[in-house]
């Protein structure tokens, strides 16, 4: 390579010329090139260069950097760093970057503050008009395309509404009004197959993740052999002597998603237990009815007939009803979805909505678990209603009442016996973004250096998997039975127990305290439902055993849970 137009020199610098004169301004750059080498060097960063005058003898003294791979010593092994947006990986040279937890939780957010289905209207007309039916005040019913809505209710008679104008016609003893026109498809629950769907899929033979024609939510699916193969997910590693069937493996809440194109969707699900009814998305809205499956252990069949309703959600073009719709399904612990059909032009593919797929994982008790409590259905769960609050792909409800940081749920499990185990299999079927720790009332009575030893143990043992997931711990909760003086206690270890770990090096823990916040804690008061006595808001959001929180509690907890976590997210 040729050098610059000016004084060179070879050798020893020291040894050749005692000076180059110059006159320099700092900007250009001394070239070197011993044999087989080349560097070039700013003049401006050499401490040889004074005043305008670089001093080759300095030379001899100063250390020239220079890259390893050009037989100078430095280091071989330099390492990527995370920043603004990003994560950092691996070690050199396979280290990946990778978009930072933050930014996809905070985007996810962003999209889901302005339409999720807890805050979109719900399609209505899912109910069809049946004669001889009893409807009470305020029922709706579709029929034709239409809606109608009765005030003071009655019985149906023998001719079905039709009417798109007068209101208060009579039907039987039913004063119906035309309120619209349907946005539902109708759903209708049997014991038996309709034949004329002749396109089934058996879910079993779909069960790996980003393939097939369903997405599993909630966990790891699995196969259940002695319930037909039906498919539920798997949240919490068995304890001895369990199965599915005792409900201690299965996730709270299972969702089953699929993008269908037809007129008339069929899934066959079984039950095994007593379960919660089923609710339904559609586009991601849910609709005005919830499936009930009585606890009897049987299969049925639940149909969603687009005969009349929208070829597009939300549209004005009505008709056939075929379309294309993303469908989720919703079930709880003891069912299980075996199949689904369609006619013969029907189809399904899987949700390409996802392309960065990823899951929040949360370990807790049976606060998590909706254990106890008074829910409709397993989607009012305060951390499956925080997922559509926070616009999160998947959330695994890890909760197993009995546990906590030292207590052991059934005799044999705290959390640091299951969680990592268990975040390690869903980690396998998809990537968990953040990992969130509920603080449990179980622990009250151990003494807080017990309880702050025991996190910090939890928290080491799942950074030696995940060392740069985020995780948030969060406090107790307390009103009815819970004393804020007990959950305080177990609270305050918990946070000692992040301060060292963050004081130890770990930047991607956070507290998130709900019983001891500076405005006062999420549920305040000794009241609860049945037993109220107007100490606190407890009265409405603890259900009727004092301990757990009810429907109305969950959505409080869903709500606050969302403002605590967004506050984490837009700092970093």
């Amino acid at each position: 390579m040729s050098s610059p137009a000016w004084p060179q020199a070879s050798g020893r610098p020291d040894t050749v010329l005692s000076q180059f004169p110059g006159p320099f301004t700092g900007s250009e750059i001394l070239w070197l090139e011993p044999p087989g080498k080349d560097y070039k060097l700013p003049v401006s960063q050499l401490a040889a260069y004074v005043a305008g005058t670089l001093n080759l003898g300095q030379l001899a003294t100063q250390a020239i950097p220079c890259g390893v791979s050009q037989g100078c010593t430095g280091t071989a092994t330099p390492s990527l760093i995370g920043g603004i947006g990003a994560s950092v990986s691996g070690a050199w040279p396979n280290q990946t970057v990778a978009e930072s937890p933050y930014v996809a939780m905070n985007t996810a957010a962003t999209s889901a503050a302005v339409a999720n289905p807890l805050i979109l209207s719900k399609l209505q007309g899912s109910v069809s008009w049946v004669t001889g039916t009893v409807y009470a005040a305020g029922a709706i019913v579709s029929n034709a395309g239409n809606l109608y809505i009765t005030t003071s209710g009655g019985t149906s008679g023998a001719t079905a509404p039709t009417w798109t104008t007068a209101n208060g016609t009579t039907d039987g003893t039913v004063a119906w009004n035309y309120i619209g026109q349907q946005t539902a498809p109708v759903v209708t629950v049997s014991t038996s197959h309709n034949a004329a769907l002749t396109v089934s899929y058996a879910l079993n033979s779909h069960m790996t993740n980003n393939t097939g024609l369903v997405r599993f939510e909630g966990g790891v699916p699995i196969a259940l052999p002695a319930e037909n193969n039906a498919i539920a997910m798997q949240s919490a590693s068995c304890v001895s002597g369990c199965n599915l069937l005792s409900g201690q493996q299965e996730a709270v809440s299972s969702r089953f998603e699929t993008l269908f194109e037809g007129t008339k969707f069929e899934f066959k699900i079984t039950t095994f237990g007593t379960a919660y009814p089923i609710p339904i998305e559609v586009d991601g809205r849910y609709l005005d009815f919830v499936a009930s499956i009585p606890a009897v252990q049987n299969s049925y069949y639940i149909t969603l007939d687009f005969t009349n309703a929208p070829t597009t959600t939300g549209g004005s073009q009505y008709g056939t009803g075929r379309s294309r719709h993303l469908i989720k399904i919703a079930t709880s612990q003891n069912l299980g979805v075996i199949s689904f059909a369609t006619e013969s032009t029907g189809t399904f593919s899987y949700p390409s909505k996802f392309p960065n797929d990823w899951g929040v994982f949360v370990i807790g008790d049976s606060q998590t678990a909706s254990v106890g409590d008074t829910l409709l259905n397993t989607m009012e769960n305060w951390w499956v209603q925080g997922a559509e609050r926070m616009g999160w792909p998947d959330v695994v409800n890890d909760g197993i009442g009995g546990t906590g940081y030292i207590a052991t749920g059934i005799g044999q499990w705290n959390y640091q016996g299951h969680a990592l185990n268990d975040m390690t299999a869903y980690n396998a079927f998809r990537p968990i973004k953040a990992i969130i720790i509920q603080g449990s009332t179980n622990d009250i009575g151990q003494t807080a250096a017990a309880i702050q030893t025991a996190a910090v143990d939890l928290y080491q043992n799942i950074r030696g998997s995940f060392p740069l997931t985020p995780i948030y711990a969060t406090g107790v909760i307390s009103g009815g039975a819970t004393t804020l003086a007990n959950a305080t206690v177990v609270e305050n270890a918990i946070s000692a127990a992040v301060a060292q770990q963050v004081a130890s090096g770990d930047k991607n823990i956070f507290f998130v305290p709900i019983s001891t916040t500076s405005a006062g804690p999420m549920i305040s008061g000794t009241g609860y439902e049945g037993a109220t006595n107007g100490s606190g808001d407890s009265d409405f959001d603890i259900g009727p055993d004092a301990i757990h929180m009810s429907a109305q509690g969950h959505t409080l907890g869903s709500l606050y849970m969302r403002s605590e976590i967004l506050s984490v997210l837009t700092t970093h």
